[in-house]
């Protein structure tokens, strides 16, 4: 018989550890993403740019942001999924149309 399909974490992966590693991804995402804009603005120093980083669900994130920063256009990874966890996965571009009053672009993420 094959285990059921795990949707959360394993059971001894403690809240400490879980803490500690989204801080983690959090401060590598916000690093590489700091690296991102300053070679935009120095390839193009007369575009405003400006990037950030936010915890949470992407959608309530966006909208927290979008609503502080009104932004000219707004860039986002996409992952490609698989068909299965597509269904099951909460698409932020299926959300961003009502949020956002700019274009959209969507960068494959590899």
């Amino acid at each position: 018989m094959t285990e059921p399909l795990m949707m959360g974490p394993p059971r001894d992966y403690s809240v400490e550890a879980c803490e500690r590693d989204l801080a983690a991804v959090h401060a590598s995402t916000t690093a590489a993403m700091q690296v991102l804009v300053e070679e935009i603005k120095d390839e193009s120093p007369e575009l405003a740019v400006s990037g950030q980083t936010v915890q949470g669900h992407a959608t309530e994130a966006f909208r927290s942001v979008i609503g502080e920063t009104n932004p000219a256009l707004v860039v986002v990874g996409n992952h490609h999924h698989s068909a299965p966890v597509a269904m099951i996965s909460d698409s932020v571009l299926g959300h961003l149309p009502p949020l956002v009053q700019c274009p959209v672009v969507a960068v494959p993420v590899t």
